[in-house]
């Protein structure tokens, strides 16, 4: 797992610039969403989709935790952990998360790369095993068929006699 340092949530500006931005990147004025920080990143395949899960603290239990596609227009894919605060009045004691989301992802790709508050990760796809079993029992591993094209009526062939 490599990690890089990511500065904001796709606008440009880095956390100095940002007076909410404290050490966690900064604040996306119209969500509230900002990089989370994670204590591990995992990432299994069943076919086109991957399961990601983060583990790490928010600084209250008013804090909810997402993956979101990240805004960076790159292939493949890449991903934002965010969290943000709930309304509310919460006791300020740092709480545990655990957050799995599952996403469409190349097949091809080996690697899929997760911001967050500490920078980025290169988190290798492990094939879902045993233990994850019903993970892959429930995803289609496969694209569906196409339907095949209906017939079209040809209104100049000749009419029969």
């Amino acid at each position: 797992m490599t990690t890089e340092r990511a500065t904001d949530l796709g606008s440009g500006a880095t956390p100095a610039e940002d007076s909410d931005a404290g050490s966690l990147g900064r604040v996306d004025a119209t969500t509230g969403w900002q990089f989370a920080q994670r204590t591990w990143i995992r990432a299994f395949r069943a076919g086109r989709h991957v399961l990601l899960l983060a583990e790490g603290r928010v600084p209250d239990p008013g804090f909810e935790v997402d993956v979101q596609r990240s805004p960076l227009r790159v292939f493949p894919q890449q991903y934002d952990l965010v969290q943000r605060r709930r309304p509310g009045f919460f006791p300020a004691v740092l709480v545990p998360y655990r957050h799995a989301e599952v996403v469409l992802f190349p097949v091809e790709a080996p690697v899929v790369v997760v911001h967050h508050a500490d920078g980025s990760d290169s988190v290798d796809v492990e094939e879902a095993e045993e233990d994850l079993a019903g993970f892959a029992a429930v995803v289609p591993t496969a694209r569906p068929a196409a339907t095949p094209p209906r017939p079209r009526s040809r209104p100049w062939a000749p009419r029969p006699g």
